[in-house]
């Protein structure tokens, strides 16, 4: 009887070799993209560098401008409406971060009476 071992050898080290080559091949093509994006990064022509430069300073001029406006409006409002705005600010700075307020503000602020009707529409208050 003969065996067809070295055939079955031979047929497994081709599949095994044929593999080997395409993961090489195919970590050499994704190696080869990853250079090739590194290499468009800006700044590379004097042109790319040129409009980099205007862009940023663009993007200084209009953050001044927004600034200018928000100080302007903030400006032109009353004390009264900048000390409000003021405690908005606050009050939805603590309900953004979930925080609570200070627990001694908490325990000793004035209670709203229970029960009471309320003189404009003839209601109680909730409990």
């Amino acid at each position: 009887m003969t065996t067809n071992r070295p055939i079955i050898n031979a047929k497994k080290n081709r599949v095994k070799a044929l593999a080997l080559f395409t993961s090489i091949f195919i970590c050499a093509a994704v190696n080869a993209q990853i250079n090739n994006d590194d290499n468009s990064q800006p700044g590379d022509t004097k042109s790319q560098k040129e409009f980099y430069k205007k862009k940023k300073e663009q993007d200084k001029a209009v953050e001044k401008a927004t600034k200018a406006a928000l100080k302007h409006q903030r400006d032109i409002q009353t004390p009264e409406v900048r000390k409000r705005m003021k405690r908005d600010a606050r009050k939805a700075k603590m309900y953004n971060e979930h925080k609570r307020e200070f627990f001694l503000k908490r325990w000793f602020r004035k209670k709203e009476p229970r029960g009471k009707p309320n003189s404009q529409t003839g209601t109680t208050n909730p409990k």
